[in-house]
């Protein structure tokens, strides 16, 4: 199981998530957040949005990024580790699993609004994968399974075993259960932005905003503009 749970549903701590957002220069006013049924929870629209009307700041200090994750606890090993250097996406697992372990952070009234667990193939079931014989699906799913197990594998012997990974909060509690949410965490919400002096790309986080991926909501991703990427 996951070594670090929170006590009730993740719903409890919306309240806080919105009063996190708000003190560090989100605008939290026109939405709120609402149960869609079997899509989950999302933002619904508490007064009419007009077409291009901003709605929703997202201040940069709020995002999750590559870039934090560099200047986090997780900055010694990502200066060593080729394989966190080379793919943003697993960097960004650490950096939330690295926070989610931190009764301190930052970041957790945002990380406590996550789900626990999620539809991704990962937690697919036996009998949900025998649906999918004589598909090409199987073979992703597979992949996938193989590839997570192997990267789990390999960084948990590289935080038992490498000097600069002795400070993170993974060495005592790093199960295959953390690492797929990580990873599933990251696959259902990950967003490139510009880096903050605009030369390039990076991956990202996006409290509030990640919870717009709902088609029969009022809100929808596509009416959302993320602005101020200097804040």
């Amino acid at each position: 199981g996951l070594s670090v749970v929170f006590d009730g549903k993740r719903d409890d701590y919306f309240p806080e998530l919105i009063k996190w957002a708000t003190e560090n220069g989100a605008s939290t006013e026109g939405f709120e957040i609402a149960n869609f049924e079997e899509e989950g929870f999302g933002l619904k629209a508490t007064r009419e949005i007009k077409a291009e009307e901003l709605f929703l700041w997202v201040p940069r200090k709020l995002l999750m990024t590559v870039e934090s994750a560099k200047n986090s606890v997780l900055g010694a090993l990502y200066s060593q580790d080729r394989i966190l250097q080379a793919m943003g996406n697993i960097t960004l697992a650490f950096h939330l699993l690295c926070e989610r372990a931190n009764p301190n952070s930052f970041w957790l009234p945002y990380i406590q609004t996550l789900p626990s667990e999620y539809d991704t193939p990962l937690y697919f079931e036996e009998d949900e994968v025998q649906h999918l014989q004589s598909t090409q699906a199987i073979h992703d799913v597979f992949s996938q399974y193989k590839n997570t197990a192997r990267q789990y594998a390999y960084f948990y012997k590289v935080i038992q075993a490498h000097p600069n990974a002795s400070k993170l909060p993974l060495k005592d509690s790093f199960t295959y259960d953390d690492y797929r949410w990580a990873v599933s965490s990251v696959m259902t919400r990950q967003n490139q932005i510009p880096t903050e002096d605009g030369s390039r790309v990076t991956l990202a986080l996006i409290p509030l905003w990640d919870m717009c991926n709902h088609t029969n909501g009022l809100v929808r991703i596509s009416l959302v503009l993320l602005q101020d990427f200097t804040a």
